[in-house]
């Protein structure tokens, strides 16, 4: 998110804003303190714009949270939200949700429209898990883990002169020409990877997504060789 886009859209009338602060699917993008600290601003003049903060891969993103809400902006709505899934498994299908009385209280309506109430039990699991210092430390591991992949990946594409994008999370964002092509040749060559056109606003540069949660670093070497090959005939640009 830019602060002036931002800006220009709550201007024309835009009465919410959704934020990922880091692991952003499909680029990887996260947040630093100064964009935070601009946004807040931004959203400081708009305080009754509803501010959505999903941080949905939580402790495994692989970079630090920087709030929007803990940069000065006073909203009378807003919602800090945590999904569970990524760092202890997507069967508990929990989110930590936080936010003023009033969003609370409309999220607790709609949920009698539909689940009605959270188990308990799972409730009481994850604050177990949550608190028991074994579980930290694995989670940690998982989200060193998935840093590794994704920077051995990043490191490996920028060998092969090929521009990748992945600051944080588990994917790696990798500007191509033409989007079918490219999956296609990559999928004849053994590799699946996601087009990104179900990921972006139409009239945005093309581009393919690679997960990197499972890749290995015989994968990684082997990968980004196939994704340099692929790209010469396509008339892709290199780095430089």
């Amino acid at each position: 998110m830019l602060a002036a886009e931002l800006t220009a859209a709550l201007e024309r009338g835009a009465r919410a804003a959704v934020l990922t602060p880091r692991g952003q699917n499909p680029t990887g993008a996260a947040m630093d303190d100064e964009r935070a600290s601009e946004l807040a601003a931004v959203l400081a003049a708009f305080p009754n714009t509803l501010l959505i903060e999903d941080d949905h891969l939580g402790p495994v993103a692989g970079a630090e949270l920087q709030s929007v809400l803990s940069g000065g902006a006073r909203l009378e709505h807003w919602s800090a939200t945590r999904s569970v899934a990524k760092a202890l498994g997507p069967d508990l299908r929990l989110a930590i949700l936080a936010g003023d009385a009033g969003t609370i209280a409309r999220v607790q309506g709609r949920q009698q429209c539909g689940p009605g109430w959270v188990s308990h039990i799972l409730q009481g699991l994850v604050l177990g898990l949550y608190s028991d210092p074994d579980v930290e430390t694995v989670i940690a591991r998982a989200g060193a883990t998935y840093t590794q992949r994704r920077q051995r990946l990043l490191a490996e594409l920028d060998r092969h002169e090929v521009r990748a994008l992945g600051a944080s999370g588990l994917n790696v964002w990798i500007p191509v020409p033409e989007e079918a092509g490219i999956v296609g040749a990559l999928m004849q060559r053994g590799w699946v990877v996601a087009p990104g056109e179900p990921y972006r606003l139409a009239g945005c540069s093309p581009g393919i997504r690679v997960t990197v949660a499972t890749l290995t670093e015989r994968e990684a070497i082997d990968l980004a060789g196939d994704i340099a090959q692929v790209l010469v005939p396509s008339g892709m640009s290199r780095i430089g």
